[in-house]
């Protein structure tokens, strides 16, 4: 599968590490051009992608996006941010909004998921993915049912334990979670490699 990437900071590469282990073709679009094969302008990006994710930070996606609406058209667009600013500190929004609600309104026609928001980049390691049989939940919130269970099947393959977590309006909880992440590593509650395991209760 063809993976593209908005961006190339830690979270890009941290997921784009673990689609080519999988054997995925991976490719991070940028805004200025660096001196790396896998690196391509964020229009190539969206063209080369069987799925897009988003993993620039937020503040960037309401310039980021509209260019490339027609690009991602019909597209798997997986936005994996969190709306914080450069101190990591939640930004105001309106609270009967996501910001994962905002992006599906700058990119109307593209079948948006929210995935892999509450995991820190540092944890996205292949040997940290699985621990003592436990492997890191991601959520999934999605409108479209076929979207959510085909980034289920990406998600699981690359290592994770994905959790259909039902519809986009529940990317709120999805970016509160990540807020408290968030939290706990700045009071040294715990690091940048702590990760969500969910106990589903089996017998």
């Amino acid at each position: 599968m063809k993976i593209g990437f908005l961006g190339a900071g830690s979270l890009a590469r941290s997921l784009g590490a673990l689609g080519a282990r999988c054997g995925h073709d991976v490719r991070f679009g940028v805004r200025r051009l660096r001196a790396d094969g896998f690196v391509v302008s964020a229009r190539e990006a969206a063209a080369f992608g069987d799925i897009f994710i988003l993993a620039s930070p937020y503040s960037s996606l309401a310039e980021a996006l509209p260019p490339l609406r027609r690009a991602l058209a019909g597209k798997i667009v997986i936005d994996a941010t969190n709306p914080v600013g450069p101190d990591w500190a939640p930004l105001p929004l309106d609270p009967r909004q996501s910001a994962a609600e905002g992006v599906a309104q700058d990119l109307p026609d593209c079948r948006l998921v929210k995935a892999f928001n509450t995991i820190f980049a540092d944890s996205m390691r292949w040997e940290d993915l699985n621990e003592n049989g436990r492997r890191i939940s991601t959520f999934i919130a999605a409108d479209d049912v076929r979207a959510a269970y085909a980034v289920a099947g990406f998600a699981e393959g690359l290592g994770f334990d994905p959790l259909v977590a039902g519809p986009l309006t529940h990317a709120r909880y999805l970016e509160a979670m990540a807020h408290l992440n968030i939290a706990l590593m700045a009071q040294k509650t715990v690091n940048t490699r702590a990760a969500l395991h969910v106990d589903r209760g089996g017998d």
